[in-house]
């Protein structure tokens, strides 16, 4: 299968806000399409899924662990695509219940294959930069961890990063040299800076200022295996809101790579170069910072696989842009165990220490994640 690519507990009496009233409508609405485009004659060319799950979250409000603060969450993706000819269609909706009860159209695209192995896209889609963020979406059952690393993490998770662009993507690969090379290229509207980033919401795509964001992205894969190494980079302008005037002109570049020992180890490992220039009314300032992290995995047995991932970044200390974000993930240590109850079930638990630019804390984390069917 092939989908793409710990928020506070709420009160009992805590209501969601307007917003998921909103965007439930276009949600289901979306769905809808969906299945009305979708014959049952085609259903071999349809693929629908959902992803539950359920996490729980314990973490120390200071060093010496204290102050101790318990989260629960519940989220809900469903995914869709379906195939007509040279025509393709997908769809993602996520919702989830916690601190701020939420619904979000996160993908609706729709695409034409130009030729074999390669796809224009048109819509909002998630920004190939990196790996994390082509390779899993917002079903958390997909990735071997809970948690995404805090560079990768989603806009309203309080994401430095551009995820989601609404525009044209072109995808695709060719075979060369005994191995196969995918690009990436995507062009389009990009996140406004507003009490964090802000991309172009699918069912108000007027609201809002968004400028250009370009992402282009190469990688190398050895014939007959599953082990990448690619290269990344890309430019975005983000406009500041009238609560935050401040306009970012960012730069970035990377490096990842995914490589498979055997059947029963792999390492994952990507760094990011990221320049900013912000400008705001009489002022006009140059930084830049850099962050990556090492993610190892080892299965044990059939059903159990040992993880830990290690995040880390330089000149994030006093960083003018991670400090108008907020809540930026400087250095986290993690170890993880997840169990495969049955082929589309899994339990995980992680420990790890986080240092937030200005909170420290220690953190355990649980979660069931599913899918279906």
């Amino acid at each position: 299968m092939n989908t793409d690519s710990h928020r506070p507990a709420a009160r009992p009496d805590k209501k969601p806000p307007k917003q998921f009233y909103r965007t439930l409508g276009p949600a289901l609405l979306a769905l809808a399409a969906c299945q009305i485009a979708a014959p049952a004659q085609a259903a071999e060319a349809d693929q629908f899924f959902f992803f539950p799950a359920a996490a729980y979250a314990w973490r120390s409000e200071d060093p010496a662990g204290a102050a101790r603060k318990r989260e629960g969450e519940i989220d809900l993706d469903l995914f869709y695509t379906t195939d007509r000819g040279h025509l393709r269609f997908l769809a993602e909706v996520f919702g989830k219940t916690g601190g701020e009860s939420e619904i979000e159209i996160e993908r609706l695209q729709i695409s034409w294959e130009l030729w074999p192995g390669s796809r224009l896209w048109l819509g909002r889609f998630h920004n190939p930069i990196g790996y994390w963020n082509t390779d899993y979406h917002h079903g958390n059952y997909l990735q071997t961890t809970i948690s995404r690393p805090g560079i990768d993490a989603f806009e309203d998770d309080g994401g430095v990063l551009p995820m989601h662009i609404a525009g044209a993507l072109l995808e695709g690969y060719t075979a060369l040299a005994g191995a196969l090379w995918r690009y990436d290229v995507a062009l389009g509207a990009g996140p406004e800076i507003n009490s964090g980033l802000q991309p172009v919401a699918v069912y108000q795509p007027g609201v809002g200022a968004h400028d250009a964001s370009f992402t282009a992205r190469l990688s190398w894969q050895p014939k007959d295996t599953n082990n990448q190494v690619g290269v990344f980079a890309g430019l975005n302008l983000f406009p500041g809101a009238s609560l935050t005037p401040v306009d970012v002109r960012q730069q970035l570049a990377g490096l990842f790579t995914n490589w498979h020992f055997g059947t029963r180890t792999d390492l994952l490992a990507v760094i990011y170069f990221v320049d900013n220039e912000l400008t705001s009314p009489g002022a006009t300032t140059q930084e830049s910072f850099r962050d990556g992290y090492i993610q190892l995995e080892q299965a044990l047995g059939a059903q159990w696989i040992a993880y830990g991932r290690a995040e880390g970044s330089s000149g994030a200390t006093g960083n003018a842009y991670l400090n108008l974000l907020g809540g930026f993930v400087r250095e986290r240590q993690l170890i993880g165990l997840r169990y495969d109850l049955a082929k589309n079930q899994a339990v995980k638990a992680e420990i790890s220490k986080v240092h937030l630019l200005g909170d420290r804390f220690d953190q355990i984390n649980l979660q069931w994640s599913a899918v279906y069917p």
